[in-house]
């Protein structure tokens, strides 16, 4: 179309023709992308040099049959065409071969066989990531041409931005060229930005509609956190449909932080599939660490219905960054594929030499009730006996068998070959996670060496892993400068004494611990306060379905607290963003409740809460309290709560029951106590 300049990809492949042209063809269809292809390495460069051989992309095998290999062909056309992105393919057991070939400069890499979907992400990230280069180096006076030349046509709504954003570009261009002649010292620092969202309040059944993302510097509504990243920096963006609408497309894309007021946005295409209320997350990360969500709540209609035409802008404040992050933050999704739920997960790495970013794995498919099949899965581990050495030796593999079950189940294969050949370069781990049922903390590594399977550690063993709900900012510190205790009189726990006077000394300087009493009424007001940035509980719990907010820990005289009490005036307990260590069973278990995830620790992070650890299944008194001293010793000496938790259960591991196993963690794996 005139105006249009479409994504040119060529793809570089000694594979059958049919196999080329089958994913050429599909990106030609459903893209609009001009693709071309090679057979070798020769071929490729020929291509190159062609005057059509403007390419954004190039897909090139990394073993070619005739001449030089991927990647040396890849280093021959960089050393003409750097600005070009190359996406390297290889075998499912080619993870070394995918790291080497980012090292010598590929954008990244993908297994075969081929995930068309995660194709195109990264060749639509690769051509942005061109686009930007050329923005930057060319002058600011052309970048309205450039900019609109590159936007499909089919992008009328976000044209008037586009032409806005080009003349805010010039505008800042002059005021920086004016300070450079002025002597003025160039700003640097973190950029305030806020994440804004573009959609329709209305859509007619089965039509399909433009979902626009971008980057502005106007301060969002409200008590906004804004985020803390330097220019240059890449915002990823991932859009879930949740209700009523579909995505046509990718869901995936990142956004620059720059000089200018408003980014070029990122176009979303999704058709209303479903009557009512729609629902549809859009979530931000950087390096794998949420930034903050936008909900969007739009109508859908009767297709015979006349609608408003109104589009109205989404804006949400970004959470400040993290100076730390982890070694590894694996973001998993739920999704429906045919009616049938399924998981897909996307994998950031701190080494970038790695090429994993968001990179995408799966899906799974949950053929059972996920919520049953776990429950049995605890209680097996509550009901396996430990009363001899023979007992807890059986116990011992029963739970090893379980996690390598688990691993080999939830897990992608090729992920699980990663995971493997990653298990000695990382220590800290973060699971973002919608769903809480899955224990991923028990899946047990597992791999192949000289033909043999060899069986590794549990996750939670070998990692310092928590989890994290993706809609939620992190907190990267804690504080507990003022630890609230509640610890029931007739619990009848021989060791809930010793626990209480142990947390009752940590109070030392300007460090206070304060007993709640165990009474509903008296732990509802405490918590209204909003004052303690520590909640430490010692006592009885249990986990109840089909609903876990009623779940319940209990207090005195019989009185229960369930998460459903921690609503209104309650959730200011999130003001001082407390560490909460509920020392229960069961109290780590979470599921579907009326209208979303439920369960103790969901109700305290979307209130606020900085951290927040339980126990999956019923635990033992004596390694619970040893569970607890090693924790707070390892925290107020410095360690971040990843590996303070992870200490502490190596600590209690000789206690020979499964409690070491027990608990989850959903924090900042790199928090640590300011």
């Amino acid at each position: 179309m005139k105006g249009t300049k479409p994504i040119r990809v060529l793809i570089v492949d000694d594979d059958d023709l049919d196999i080329k042209e089958s994913l050429a063809e599909w990106l030609r269809r459903l893209y609009n992308f001009v693709v071309d292809i090679a057979n070798d390495g020769a071929e490729a460069m020929a291509c190159v040099r062609k005057a059509t051989g403007d390419y954004d992309t190039i897909l090139m095998d990394l073993h070619l049959g005739v001449g030089p290999d991927g990647i040396e062909t890849m280093k021959a056309i960089r050393g003409e065409r750097a600005d070009i992105g190359f996406i390297i393919m290889t075998g499912r057991g080619g993870v070394d071969d995918g790291i080497r070939a980012m090292q010598a400069g590929a954008f990244n890499y993908v297994f075969k066989p081929l995930n068309y979907e995660e194709i195109v992400v990264y060749i639509l990230s690769a051509a942005e990531r061109r686009r930007i280069f050329d923005v930057q180096v060319r002058p600011a006076k052309k970048l309205q041409a450039k900019t609109r030349a590159k936007l499909p046509a089919k992008r009328e709504a976000g044209r008037m931005a586009v032409e806005r954003q080009a003349k805010q570009a010039e505008a800042a261009e002059r005021r920086r060229q004016e300070e450079r002649e002025k002597g003025m010292p160039m700003p640097t620092g973190p950029v305030p930005r806020s994440l804004v969202a573009d959609f329709p309040e209305q859509v007619r059944l089965a039509q399909t509609v433009s979902l626009l993302v971008s980057l502005s510097a106007e301060a969002a509504a409200g008590a906004a956190l804004p985020i803390a990243l330097p220019r240059g920096d890449m915002v990823d963006v991932v859009v879930q449909p949740k209700r009523g609408f579909v995505l046509e497309g990718t869901g995936e894309g990142s956004l620059v932080i720059s000089d200018e007021e408003e980014t070029l946005p990122l176009q979303f295409k999704l058709k209303a599939t479903d009557l009512g209320p729609g629902k549809i997350l859009i979530l931000a990360f950087h390096q794998g660490q949420p930034l903050g969500t936008i909900k969007l709540t739009p109508t859908v209609v009767p297709a015979t219905e006349a609608v408003t035409g109104q589009r109205r802008s989404h804006e949400q404040p970004m959470t400040p960054v993290s100076l730390h992050q982890p070694d590894l933050s694996l973001l998993i999704l739920e999704h429906e594929s045919n009616g049938q739920p399924g998981l897909t997960f996307r994998l950031t790495a701190l080494d970038t030499s790695l090429g994993l970013n968001l990179k995408r794995f799966g899906p799974v498919l949950l053929r059972l009730d996920p919520l049953q099949y776990f429950q049995e899965f605890f209680q097996d581990i509550e009901d396996l006996p430990l009363d001899t050495p023979q007992d807890k030796a059986r116990a011992e593999q029963r739970l090893a068998a379980k996690g390598s079950h688990l691993f080999e189940t939830v897990i992608p294969e090729d992920l699980r070959v990663l995971l493997w050949s990653l298990r000695k370069r990382i220590r800290s781990v973060q699971v973002q996670s919608e769903e809480h049922w899955i224990p991923w903390e028990l899946c047990k590594l597992q791999g192949r060496e000289n033909g043999r399977v060899v069986e590794g550690p549990f996750l939670c063993e070998a990692f310092a892993i928590t989890r994290w709900l993706p809609e939620i900012g992190l907190k990267p510190t804690l504080t507990l400068k003022k630890i609230a205790l509640v610890v029931p009189k007739d619990s009848g726990l021989p060791l809930a004494a010793g626990e209480r006077d142990y947390v009752l000394s940590l109070a030392k300087g300007s460090r206070q611990v304060e007993r709640i009493p165990a009474t509903v009424l008296e732990l509802r007001s405490a918590l209204a306060k909003g004052e303690y940035d520590g909640w430490h509980f010692t006592g009885h719990g249990g986990f109840r379905s089909p609903d876990p907010n009623r779940s319940a820990i209990l207090l005195e005289n019989q009185e229960e607290l369930t998460p459903e009490d921690l609503s209104g005036v309650v959730e200011n307990l999130g003001l001082a963003r407390p560490l909460v260590f509920l020392n229960a069973c069961q109290i780590g278990r979470g599921a579907m409740s009326l209208t979303g995830i439920g369960g103790w620790a969901s109700k305290f992070l979307h209130a606020g809460a900085g951290a927040f650890i339980g126990a999956y299944w019923s635990i033992y008194d004596e390694a619970a309290f040893r569970f607890a001293k090693v924790l707070y010793s390892r925290l107020f000496s410095g360690s971040p709560i990843g590996q303070a938790v992870q200490d502490a259960r190596q600590n209690i591991r000789p206690c020979g029951d499964p409690t070491w196993l027990a608990y989850t963690v959903f924090a900042d794996p790199l928090a640590t106590v300011a």
